[in-house]
């Protein structure tokens, strides 16, 4: 009669091992997904995209007074703002428009939930938007303006991109064209 000092089957040790240390590495993943989840969402979440990620999720084309045009995803941003959703953003061929257009529409905006957009409140939907002088303009599809916005210039920036977004030291999110820029913040309401 042998005397049996472990909880292992006989005959199957390997087997229950593996078993086991499956279960634990899974266990594992699980906590440090939760943690990372807790830790975003303690924090607001407000994240950047990363080219890729735009790639995948902003279109190719736009629609924009009839019709539409390609958007030049070299220069696009988007930004996770937490709970609130996403702010996309991206400079558009306008080859097509009149130059009366073209002036005001130079950037297609896409928002999932009621944004700050500097002073304004821009609600979920599609947006032509440009920034014209010290003023940021923002259009519904047909060409109607429905808000208008200060923008501030970036003096320190030593090397400005048509279109990015960069967070503030404050938690904020700013969308610049260029130098001039115009601050992004989801609406808590």
């Amino acid at each position: 009669m042998t005397l049996q000092t472990s909880a292992v089957p006989q005959g199957r040790p390997r087997a229950f091992q593996r078993l086991v240390s499956r279960w634990a590495a899974i266990a594992a993943c699980l906590l440090v997904l939760a943690i990372t989840a807790a830790t975003a969402m303690a924090q607001g979440a407000v994240r950047l995209f990363s080219a890729q990620e735009l790639e995948t999720t902003f279109p190719a084309k736009v629609y924009y007074l009839g019709k539409t045009a390609p958007v030049q995803l070299r220069n696009a941003a988007a930004v996770h703002l937490g709970e609130h959703g996403i702010f996309f953003a991206g400079l558009v061929d306008t080859s097509g428009y009149a130059s009366g257009v073209q002036e005001t529409y130079q950037m297609y905006l896409l928002l999932e939930q009621p944004t700050h957009f500097g002073t304004a409140i821009l609600q979920p939907g599609a947006y032509g938007a440009g920034f014209v002088g010290d003023k940021a303009v923002v259009m519904d599809l047909g060409g109607h303006k429905i808000a208008e916005t200060a923008t501030q210039a970036d003096g320190q920036m030593a090397r400005p991109r048509p279109l990015q977004m960069m967070q503030s030291a404050d938690g904020g999110v700013r969308l610049y064209l260029g130098r001039r820029w115009c601050d992004i913040r989801a609406d808590a309401r």
